[in-house]
């Protein structure tokens, strides 16, 4: 049999611009002389549909989308099709639907199969709307028995996974009621590394079987999202017959009568995890913008590295036509600063304006320094001699005026430049720099933003992002020769640090036995549990680690564990 990998990139909500889209991959599936097309999970509605599911007439709208792809066309003729969809539960207990796939054949609903485990972890929450059903779904076709599974139902293993999430193993019992091939159609949330681990995943669950493996993975950027596609086929020895293409969309033929002869090897010419990275966070711009409406961006480039990659990266998905880039200085922002935001600007290519926020700052401190900096001691303050936190946060809570009143008059999305590890610690200021509807970055360590930013030097071979910004010391220049490092560690230290605490969920102590210091350790985990509130106020992130804040990484904002 030839089972077209139909890798498509859905749109939340959309159930007949999503069912058009499975018309048309199925009609090239099948000039192509595919027999069967797999579709990803929750196709019709797209994924994750979220509380979409609770209005009246969402299931049976994509109920009858499923329904109007089963009847008899010149697209689908002679070729069973498998797509997700989200089902009514017609019983009186229970969530209020199924997540489930049709089997299409010859003009009528051939089988349905139910996801059977529910994932309620990371970003996930099936739960809050999905019923979970016990039976496992097998049917013929084409001389082959499948076995239908949905998502994480294959993710499930007893001897892949050393604490697997689930009491029972859906594949065993398929493979167990006579499946030959597994079919599994996947939304699997792309975060670094995830891509070569649910491969390693695929083919040790097919090696353990003995049978084949094809799982559909959507992709695209649905939200803070990114699914990363990159389908897969293995034979029933566990090697790799298959690879879709990774973020963009793909349609591949896996014939399962040649996998044995079929083996694809994976080849880098540069970092791997580093380049999925740029990928997911590119990817996760131009869908972000594109799903919601948006045809262009402003950013505030300051002329630091976060502000750079994430100009450079929204140049990249949208090109350059469509980002403008403010500098918005104040008497605090060196000449360098400002020539390489210049300099940036000009190796991108793209629209570069400077408004200074010097006027609109002389004047609040003015007005505000009787009654904020005003003490019993000292009736009267120079503002000119205001150097605390209150007088620093003023100035990017000016930016933002700029920036949203800019964003109101053109139509353009604020893009925040935080980075994961002010957002971690509190650094990021809110009503400031963490204004905007996108944060890009916000799942991305400080470190990593630099490994990012000579990669993409690497790969362009010229220094599209100017060396100096990775030369100078990190500093958001808002007093007098101000440093990042002034208050925090280094971020070399800083970094593992919060990785141990938010994705490894070590305490202190564990921190401490892989090396750190712990009065270091226990500072920086008190400045991540006292931040959740500026957190809960930020931008959506895009997710590319397993705990990403905001929807991955969720804190009581009034507790006191320490």
């Amino acid at each position: 049999m030839k089972i077209a990998l139909a890798q498509i990139d859905t749109v939340v909500g959309d159930i007949e611009g999503n069912t058009l889209r499975v018309k048309d991959a199925a009609g090239r599936a099948r000039e192509a002389g595919a027999d069967f097309v797999v579709f990803p999970e929750l196709t019709i509605s797209g994924y994750d549909p979220r509380d979409l599911l609770s209005i009246s007439g969402f299931l049976e709208r994509s109920q009858r989308a499923v329904l109007d792809l089963a009847k008899p066309a010149s697209w689908n003729r002679g070729m069973a099709i498998a797509v997700g969809f989200p089902e009514p539960n017609r019983e009186r207990h229970g969530a209020p639907a199924y997540n489930s796939c049709a089997l299409l054949c010859e003009g009528r609903i051939e089988a349905v199969a139910r996801k059977r485990l529910l994932p309620s972890y990371d970003v996930l929450e099936e739960h809050r709307h999905f019923e979970p059903v016990a039976d496992a779904t097998v049917t013929e076709l084409g001389g082959l028995t499948l076995g239908l599974t949905i998502c994480e139902d294959v993710w499930n293993s007893r001897r892949f996974h050393q604490r697997p999430r689930h009491a029972h193993d859906p594949v065993k019992e398929l493979v167990k009621a006579g499946a030959d091939v597994i079919v599994n159609l996947s939304a699997s949330p792309f975060h670094v590394g995830k891509p070569a681990y649910r491969e390693r995943m695929l083919g040790a669950l097919a090696a353990e079987h003995g049978v084949q493996v094809v799982m559909t993975n959507m992709v695209g950027g649905n939200d803070g999202l990114v699914f990363d596609g990159t389908s897969l086929a293995h034979a029933a020895d566990g090697h790799t017959a298959v690879r879709c293409k990774s973020f963009e969309e793909d349609l591949v033929i896996f014939d399962t009568a040649a996998a044995d002869a079929c083996a694809i090897e994976h080849h880098c010419s540069y970092d791997r995890d580093l380049g999925e990275l740029h990928q997911a966070l590119v990817l996760g711009i131009r869908d972000f913008c594109r799903k919601t409406g948006f045809s262009k961006v402003l950013v505030g480039l300051s002329g630091g590295m976060d502000s750079a990659l994430v100009t450079t990266l929204a140049a990249e998905a949208l090109g350059a036509d469509r980002v403008l880039a403010v500098a918005m200085p104040s008497r605090y922002s060196s000449r360098a600063s400002l020539t390489d935001a210049r300099t940036l600007a000009a190796n991108l290519g793209i629209e570069f304006m400077e408004i200074s926020i010097e006027a609109p700052f002389s004047s609040l401190l003015e007005v505000l320094a009787p009654h904020v900096w005003t003490s019993p001691q000292k009736s009267h303050v120079d503002a000119r001699e205001i150097t605390d936190v209150a007088h620093e946060n003023i100035q990017p809570r000016l930016r933002a005026i700029y920036l949203m009143a800019l964003s109101n008059k053109l139509g353009h999305l604020v893009l925040a430049p935080g980075n994961k590890s002010e957002m971690a610690v509190g650094y990021s200021t809110i009503y400031g720099d963490m204004a905007g509807g996108l944060a890009p970055i916000g799942d991305v360590l400080k470190t990593t933003t630099y490994a990012l930013a000579r990669q993409i030097n690497e790969r362009a071979k010229t220094d599209i992002i100017p060396r100096s910004i990775m030369e100078k010391a990190p500093s958001a220049e808002l007093r007098p020769n101000q440093r990042d490092q002034d208050t925090l560690p280094p971020y070399e230290v800083l970094d593992p640090i919060i990785s141990a605490f938010v994705e490894s969920s070590l305490d202190v102590d564990g921190i401490v036995a892989k090396g750190y210091d712990r009065n270091t350790a226990s500072a920086v985990v008190e400045m991540i549990l006292a931040a959740e509130h500026k957190r809960k106020q930020a931008a959506p992130v895009i997710k590319v680690s397993p705990a990403p804040f905001g929807s991955g990484y969720r804190l009581p904002i009034a507790q006191r564990y320490r």
